[in-house]
């Protein structure tokens, strides 16, 4: 009995653990009509099958579940060609992860990304400095 009571609480902790997004998927059809919304938004450019894209979302996620912020992400590797080289045209990038701070439905400068995996005092930062983080 105490065996199966050990083993029901390691899977709910197991369970528990396991990778919840915080940041939200989306299409490149879901990012065109933000886009033509003019909305402003949190882009993280990415692909499941990078590993710096994989470290960059545990950290992000943890500063996401700190502060509140919303964050679209867009995994490359589920895109069609057409789509993956239509994003690089808009979103010109050197790699994966690129965040990218989108204003009335446009990039107001290129300077202003995160790129690479950052440490979380940097996204932070980068955050507040484009005022999704007040402080």
């Amino acid at each position: 009995m105490r065996k199966i009571l050990i083993l029901i609480v390691a899977l709910f902790m197991l369970t528990g653990c396991g990778g919840n997004k915080t940041y939200d998927e989306i299409s490149y059809d879901e990012l065109n009509k933000m886009l033509e919304d003019k909305q402003d938004f949190i882009l993280f450019i990415g692909s499941d099958t990078c590993s710096a894209c994989n470290t960059y979302k545990g950290t992000l996620n943890d500063v996401i579940e700190e502060y509140g912020t919303d964050v679209k992400y867009i995994d490359l590797a589920s895109l069609s060609e057409a789509e993956e080289s239509a994003l690089v045209s808009k979103f010109p990038i050197t790699g994966t992860p690129t965040t990218v701070f989108i204003t009335n439905g446009k990039e107001e400068d290129t300077h202003n990304r995160i790129v690479g995996s950052a440490k979380k005092s940097k996204i932070i930062e980068e955050f507040k400095d484009n005022g999704y983080i007040e402080g």
